[in-house]
């Protein structure tokens, strides 16, 4: 479970339904039926804890889920994802040749 702090309330998320992580300064946004929240848990440790739920970064500031890949799009320095619920993600050259081998291809 991940957890979030809301208006001193503590929300928790199933991660294996939220498809893109975030980071931004020391905190990680995702969002979730159409809501921005924040987890105050860097990407670094949010990647550890979700790779075993096929969680990959693909940007040093972008960790998605691989089964919500839709379309791997080419583009000068990298790629665009698009994912199953309708975001789109930058993928940097550095994580392309991970990302290609998580989704099978050369």
């Amino acid at each position: 479970m991940l957890s979030v702090c809301d208006a001193g309330r503590i929300l928790f998320f199933d991660p294996r339904r939220i498809t893109r992580f975030h980071a931004e300064d020391k905190y990680t946004t995702f969002t979730l039926d159409g809501e921005e929240h924040l987890v105050r848990e860097s990407l670094s440790a949010l990647e550890e804890r979700l790779s075993a739920l096929g969680s990959l970064p693909v940007h040093r500031s972008e960790l998605v889920r691989v089964d919500a890949i839709r379309a791997l799009e080419p583009e000068p320095g990298g790629a665009v994802l698009h994912l199953a619920d309708g975001q789109t993600v930058s993928v940097s050259r550095r994580f392309l040749p991970s990302l290609k081998q998580a989704l099978g291809l050369r």
